[in-house]
């Protein structure tokens, strides 16, 4: 078995626990919720953790990051008939104090260690990234989340197939932006932007 294939394994079996919880008898919504976002958080430190391991082992640039953004997408796509419930998770954090620190708390530890592992895995490239590590972390989370929220609306196989597309879409500009070449311009940050608003 393949070291991708462990991975995905291992993902699969955190996102099968992660099912039970979106499809199981929980008493509340409320303990049903706390578990969902708990249940992410163990995915992304257990995809954090692996990832780690591999640069450790040398296994770094490009293709190793690639690898942790599908397995990123695998752990989210294995999800797909749960999503609204995710999605409903996510806007109920608006109205219940407890849910939203608890969903903030997640979003930044996330963020951290897609921070981290850009760190790890580009680290003998970190002069050569497009945009700093924490602002790369932040757009990958985003992004993911999009394609959560894509998810939940999806209503039959064509629908799917679409939110599949966007994923390689996104893939591939990330595999072509991640690194700079010597004559890319500087990317700004958006304090230096004027915007219409």
């Amino acid at each position: 078995m393949s070291k991708r294939q462990r991975i995905l394994l291992h993902g699969k079996n955190i996102i099968q626990g992660m099912q039970s919880v979106v499809f199981g008898t929980i008493d509340t919504n409320t303990q049903r919720e706390s578990l969902l976002i708990e249940t992410q958080r163990g995915v992304f430190r257990e995809l954090h953790k692996r990832f780690l391991e591999r640069a450790h082992r040398g296994e770094k640039g490009l293709a190793s990051a690639l690898d942790a953004l599908d397995s990123m997408w695998s752990s989210i796509r294995t999800l797909s008939p749960g999503a609204p419930f995710l999605v409903e998770t996510l806007g109920k954090a608006s109205q219940k104090d407890h849910l939203r620190l608890q969903l903030q708390d997640f979003y930044l530890e996330s963020t951290r260690l897609l921070e981290d592992g850009i760190r790890a895995v580009f680290s003998d490239q970190l002069h050569q990234l497009s945009i700093p590590p924490e602002r790369m972390a932040k757009l990958i989370r985003i992004l993911l989340e999009g394609l959560l929220i894509e998810l939940a609306h999806a209503q039959n196989e064509h629908d799917l197939a679409q939110v599949d597309q966007a994923y390689a879409d996104m893939r591939q500009l990330f595999a072509q932006f991640v690194l700079k070449n010597e004559e890319d311009p500087v990317l700004e940050s958006a304090e230096n932007l004027v915007l219409p608003w």
